[in-house]
């Protein structure tokens, strides 16, 4: 069983990993608009990646908005359990007032201090 990378209650920053978003195998996390990421309501899992993963209500954050992990969702069908794509890990949170979808990718543990 593979450990998963954010507890409910975990405090978190958003990164914004590049210009596009684009991992590292070439797949968007989110959209980008005015240097922040676009966070959205839900992220289809059984179909991501492809041209339709994301949708609803949007909010966006910039790099480093802090926020709070509500619960992990899963990972999407389509990409490996191995634990090595914990980056495609996503995560329901509560940021700038909003409940949205996260892919681990683009967050980091907010560290005090």
């Amino acid at each position: 069983m593979r450990e998963i990378q954010f507890k409910s209650g975990d405090l978190f920053e958003i990164v914004i990993s590049n210009q596009l978003n684009i991992t590292p195998e070439g797949f968007a996390t989110g959209r980008r608009l005015a240097g922040c990421i676009v966070l959205f309501e839900q992220i289809n899992l059984s179909t991501y990646p492809s041209c339709f993963d994301f949708f609803g209500a949007e909010t966006l954050a910039a790099e480093g908005t802090k926020g709070t992990v509500i619960k992990y969702i899963g990972r999407p069908d389509r990409i490996s359990r191995d634990p090595a794509w914990f980056n495609y890990d996503v995560y329901e949170v509560l940021i700038l007032g909003d409940i949205r979808k996260v892919f681990h990718q683009n967050m980091k543990k907010f560290r005090y201090g």
